[in-house]
């Protein structure tokens, strides 16, 4: 996911699923707090990134207890391990303090959008390709 949260209630996967969510923090239009964003489109109210997070790290079984760090330029990230001796599969956080509702790494399209703050210096494209190839069937 990038920029976006869970709308509605869904089954949970028939097996575990790897999860990477990427949220900047200063975004106007999907809000990392949930409600609904001050330069939102829709009117849909968002749930908080956190509740998003923590309903995937409950259905992946994974530790609550996360694992933290800074990672390359401008993102945070808060990593969560299936628990041992659980079949799960790992969800990763990456926030970015200064991001809007962007695509970080890709075009800037604020200035016709007013998305927000492009962070240029994180490729979610590669970083998202990079956690994903690690799973296979």
């Amino acid at each position: 996911m990038v920029s976006a949260t869970l709308t509605v209630d869904g089954p949970e996967p028939r097996l575990p699923t790897p999860v990477i969510h990427v949220h900047g923090l200063a975004d106007r239009n999907v809000s990392f707090e949930g409600g609904i964003g001050e330069n939102q489109f829709s009117r849909t109210d968002y749930r908080p990134v956190e509740e998003t997070l923590a309903w995937w790290v409950r259905v992946n079984h994974c530790d609550p207890r996360p694992v933290e760090s800074r990672d390359e330029g401008e993102c945070n990230v808060r990593r969560y391990a299936p628990r041992e001796g659980r079949a799960g599969a790992p969800v990763e956080l990456v926030t970015l303090p200064a991001g809007g509702h962007t695509w970080p790494g890709g075009i800037d399209i604020s200035e016709h959008l007013g998305t927000g703050r492009l962070v240029e210096n994180v490729d979610a494209s590669a970083r998202i390709w990079s956690f994903l190839s690690r799973f296979h069937r």
